[in-house]
């Protein structure tokens, strides 16, 4: 069987196949690529609106006070659904003056704490043993993590718009615990947050760890 090239060589017909075949791959591979592109773009759009929608809040999380729940430098998703802090949610606030740390007016420069709501308003919350107590119920034993509180107290009930929030590296996190074991002022009056120092709060939906820091 004889084969005919339109009078070019058996190589330069190879040659063109092989720069067709070039041709082929690359805009396959330049398809794949603006369809994920225009799949990235839908699912950001759809994820945010949703967000948006079930009140899903963004956090960026620096320090390692809320570890293992979260690693520094991950970003937080958190789903609000009630209208106040229910216990065990995630709170994200600004920090009392009487904590012994700057804590500058609500801008977008300031510095946010991210901590555990452990008692609401209405909730009997005491000190005692190196022991937090919330409802008559032993929540934390700090003498396990090495931490002595010598500063017992009497039950309190916490007002209407008082929270009690702890992180969960217990020795690490600098809270409301650690605030009136080690503060200045020791007293419930001025380790507990209220309604107007807490920005977003809410139950943790995912978190994702950046491969990178965050400034």
């Amino acid at each position: 069987m004889i084969e005919y090239y339109d009078n070019i060589t058996e190589g330069t017909a190879r040659r063109v196949k092989f720069d067709k075949s070039i041709k082929y791959t690359l805009k396959t591979f330049i398809w794949w690529i603006f369809t994920f592109i225009l799949c990235a773009i839908a699912f950001g759009t759809v994820f945010f609106s949703l967000a948006s929608i079930f009140n899903v809040n963004k956090v960026h999380i620096l320090g390692e006070s809320m570890e293992d729940t979260f690693q520094d430098g991950d970003i937080a998703y958190l789903w609000t659904r009630d209208d106040k802090p229910q216990r065990d949610d995630i709170t994200v606030f600004t920090p009392p003056n009487t904590w012994g740390i700057s804590a500058p007016e609500h801008n977008a420069d300031q510095q946010l704490f991210v901590k555990r709501t452990i008692a609401i308003p209405n909730d009997t919350l005491q000190i005692k043993d190196s022991k937090v107590i919330v409802n008559n119920k032993i929540i934390l034993d700090a003498e396990k993590y090495g931490i002595q509180c010598n500063q017992d107290s009497k039950e309190y009930t916490l007002d209407n718009h008082e929270y009690f929030v702890m992180g969960d590296n217990t020795g690490v996190s600098n809270d409301a615990f650690l605030q009136y074991c080690y503060g200045e002022k020791s007293d419930f009056d001025n380790v507990l947050i209220e309604d107007s120092d807490i920005a977003v709060y809410g139950k943790k939906l995912f978190s994702i760890k950046m491969p990178f820091k965050l400034s």
